[in-house]
């Protein structure tokens, strides 16, 4: 028998309005739309090799809304994708900085709180 592989990770994040929160990952954060569900209570987004799932109180009984958050880590330059988002207004966008773990990252947050860190290698 082998040993399992990981292949990938994908977070869910709790939202409150599913619309509003496929909007703002489009508008501001640069993904695209991969599915809302018929209900529109859950939907995926993505950018690159990146899955972010929106999850609504109507399947996220146990979550709280706005309680979550994810480290998207980058390639390229890190300066260039925090102005690009600060041009778009993203929400509580925090200065990029080097950090002690050899990366430089930067967050910001979607309308519901979530936090949202992108990093790249230093």
């Amino acid at each position: 028998m082998s040993t399992p592989e990981f292949f990938a990770a994908y977070p869910v994040l709790p939202c409150a309005d599913i619309s509003r929160a496929t909007a703002y990952y489009r508008d501001v954060l640069g993904f695209k739309i991969k599915v809302v569900s018929p209900d529109s209570a859950y939907a995926i987004v993505e950018r690159g090799n990146v899955e972010l799932h929106l999850d609504s109180p109507v399947y996220a009984r146990e979550h709280t809304v706005g309680n979550a958050e994810c480290y998207i880590w980058i390639k390229g330059d890190i300066d260039a994708l925090h102005a690009s988002l600060a041009q778009n207004s993203a929400l509580q966008l925090h200065p990029a900085a080097d950090r002690l773990y050899k990366m430089r990252d930067f967050s910001c947050c979607d309308p519901d709180g979530n936090r949202i860190t992108f990093g790249a290698e230093i």
